[in-house]
């Protein structure tokens, strides 16, 4: 069992606060890490995300509304919001409230992050949740929602991608993706 897993039932806060904590951790400190991170997403989306993205967590609009995760590139624009999810419901704000957001500000997307066992099932309700807005597939698993763009990731997606990334170009944080892929 990995030590961030072991010590999860003595730290305050949700399983996925951990797991996006420990995410954002992890690409903010090493700019190649936040590039696989982000060259991941622009995949999922399906379009160009700028590979300097800051990335914080539970970043509150105007609503009251807290992703886990904003992208925020170097002219401090939020371009990205990310949901990590494990097996919680869906908030009142995910995802119209986030996608709202992201098209008020000119943002480029939302992409939710879970268990693969999640993801079709998950998928299926985000589609439901927003079926009467303007939508366009751009793939299985990413749409275009009144111009903003939303996806979905599993978490197996992204701790492959980092641990990829951290064998050959982040040596020292290999113990740190594998602490998230144990959690």
């Amino acid at each position: 069992m990995a030590l961030l897993a072991h010590l999860y039932s003595h730290i305050r806060g949700s399983q996925e606060d951990i797991a996006t904590y420990s995410l954002q951790y992890i690409i903010a400190a090493s700019s190649e890490l936040n590039h696989a991170f982000t060259r991941l997403v622009s995949e999922a989306l399906h379009c160009d995300v700028p590979d300097t993205l800051n990335f914080v967590c539970q970043s509150v609009g105007d609503n009251q509304e807290r992703p886990d995760m904003a992208g925020i590139d170097v002219d401090g624009k939020e371009q990205i919001l990310c949901e990590a999810k494990f097996y919680a419901g869906l908030t009142d704000n995910q995802p119209n409230t986030y996608l709202d957001r992201l098209v008020q500000k000119q943002g480029i997307g939302l992409v939710f992050i879970c268990p693969a066992v999640r993801k079709q099932a998950l998928w299926g309700r985000l589609l439901e949740l927003v079926e009467d807005r303007k939508v366009v597939e751009k793939s299985e698993y990413c749409v275009s929602v009144d111009g903003a763009l939303m996806s979905i990731l599993t978490w197996n997606e992204v701790v492959s991608a980092l641990k990829s990334t951290a064998a050959s170009a982040a040596l020292k944080y290999v113990s740190d993706v594998e602490q998230l892929e144990g959690f």
